[in-house]
């Protein structure tokens, strides 16, 4: 879970109330090596979040690069994986 974030904004020394909540999001930069630690480019792999499974692909260089709202804790699962929950 992503903390909640708000600011409050003081002009000559008079403070506003706090705002709604801000918008935020999570985010996966992952880099993918096989056990030698050579980069995995334009593999296949899920993203495991709480609630929901990601199919991905490795880029040019071995990374998972994905933008979620409210990621909180995920796992990265290469190769085909059959009944991902």
């Amino acid at each position: 879970m992503l903390p909640e974030y708000f600011f409050i904004a003081e002009y000559n020394g008079v403070k506003s109330e706090k705002s709604k909540l801000l918008y935020c999001k999570g985010w996966v930069n992952e880099l993918i090596t096989d056990e030698e630690n050579n980069p995995l480019s334009d593999t296949d792999c899920f993203v495991i979040l709480n609630d929901k499974v990601i199919s991905a692909k490795t880029d040019k260089d071995g990374y998972i690069k994905y933008n979620f709202q409210n990621i909180g804790a995920y796992k990265i699962v290469v190769g085909a994986v059959q009944n991902v929950r």
